[in-house]
């Protein structure tokens, strides 16, 4: 398989170990195997539902990423979860999993704990009405960026949270192009 695939032994072995569960190589290893890529990543599903893969083996994937890795100066670290990219996404989009209630809204648009938010690194001007990944410091956070009355606001969608100013030293580290919030 590992062959079929052109990875390294060891590679295949941590995913069918599940240390590596959601390898940006299960495409591959779908199409390899002739089963549907859903059944392989979740278990969900039929194995093989039209009779041929359900993968196209060129889907580009992106890491994972934390909000730690944000800081100033942080490389990302070895990243073992992967995702689909979009058609949208430049080639240096990542995705980070949200970590708080401060962007959960009451609209179309949410961003529960837990879900996945796809961050394209080169969009870093922001546009009033976007959402935004941004840096104050060392802390990372997400926002949709407006400007009202000459001001630049960060405002959550979440109403128990405050909408702030944003400050002189704040980095825009990317501007989000989509989500995706599992079941």
């Amino acid at each position: 398989m590992a062959k079929q695939c052109g990875l390294k032994q060891s590679a295949v072995a941590h995913i069918e170990t599940g240390r590596n569960m959601n390898s940006k190589y299960l495409p591959q290893i779908a199409a390899q195997l002739g089963v549907n890529y859903e059944w392989l990543l979740t278990g969900r599903g039929d194995i093989n539902e039209s009779g041929k893969p359900l993968v196209d083996t060129g889907v580009r994937m992106i890491p994972v990423r934390s909000f730690s890795d944000l800081k100033s100066g942080n490389k990302m670290l070895q990243t073992t979860e992967w995702l689909p990219a979009p058609t949208s996404a430049g080639k240096n989009a990542f995705a980070i999993r949200v970590t708080t209630e401060s962007m959960t809204g009451t609209g179309t648009r949410t961003y529960p704990p837990g879900g996945l938010i796809i961050i394209d690194p080169d969009q870093t001007t922001p546009i009033s009405g976007k959402r935004i990944v941004f840096r104050i410091g060392e802390t990372a956070s997400f926002r949709e960026y407006r400007e009202e009355m000459g001001q630049r606001l960060l405002v959550p969608l979440n109403p128990q949270y405050p909408t702030t100013i944003a400050p002189d030293d704040m980095v825009v580290i990317g501007s989000v192009i989509g989500s995706y919030t599992p079941e």
